[in-house]
């Protein structure tokens, strides 16, 4: 259960302060993406079983298509690890197996 926790709390850590960079004409897609989320808010319900991560991104610096360019493979991780938390360890080593899909909320 700690590797996936650990797993979901690694993947939907998207923020701005994660960028070290200073000069936006620098940044690659990663620190992109990272900055152009303005607000986070990751809720878990414990009867549904489910955990959602909400996001405000400000797309005149990262478009959607670019945070699900990089984040889609790690959503699809977390749901795995979430859903089968034997598998957590597999994951967290890069193997993954795409059977299981993401919910995604949109605001």
């Amino acid at each position: 259960m700690r590797n996936t926790a650990l797993i979901i709390a690694d993947k939907t850590d998207v923020r701005r302060s994660r960028v070290r960079e200073k000069d936006p004409m620098q940044f690659d897609i990663h620190d992109r993406v990272n900055y152009a989320v303005t607000a986070t808010r990751l809720r878990y319900g414990l009867q549904e079983k489910r955990i959602t991560l909400y996001l405000t991104i400000d797309e005149s610096i990262c478009t959607m298509y670019e945070y699900f360019d990089i984040f889609l493979g790690r959503m699809t991780m977390c749901s795995q690890a979430a859903r089968s938390p034997r598998q957590a360890a597999w994951l967290s080593r890069g193997t993954s197996d795409t059977s299981a899909t993401p919910t995604f909320a949109k605001r």
